[in-house]
């Protein structure tokens, strides 16, 4: 693995059921966090000197929902803001 490659690890996480680290996501399950991502960010204050967060690839990969950042400004805003996804069923979502 080069230094690149590290540094990407390092931007990805995966969202996960808080109740159920290891409860396999599904295709729905899948856009209904992907829209409630984009709401959250649609829902930043606009005009603000401070840019959106960026994500250089994000999809489910054999039922886990993973989202590389851009940089650790984007990861932190992604492990906060992953808690306000609306829950599914009563699941809630974080950012592992």
């Amino acid at each position: 693995m080069d230094y690149r490659q590290a540094v990407v690890k390092t931007l990805q996480v995966a969202i996960v059921f808080r109740d159920n680290y290891t409860r396999k996501i599904n295709e729905n399950e899948s856009n209904h966090i992907r829209r409630n991502i984009i709401n959250l960010i649609d829902m930043m204050p606009s005009g603000s000197e401070t840019q959106g967060p960026q994500f250089v690839r994000s999809g489910l990969d054999q039922g886990v929902f993973k989202i590389t950042c851009s940089d650790q400004r984007s990861l932190n805003w992604l492990k906060e803001s992953a808690q306000r996804i609306e829950p599914i069923e009563g699941s809630g979502f974080t950012a592992s």
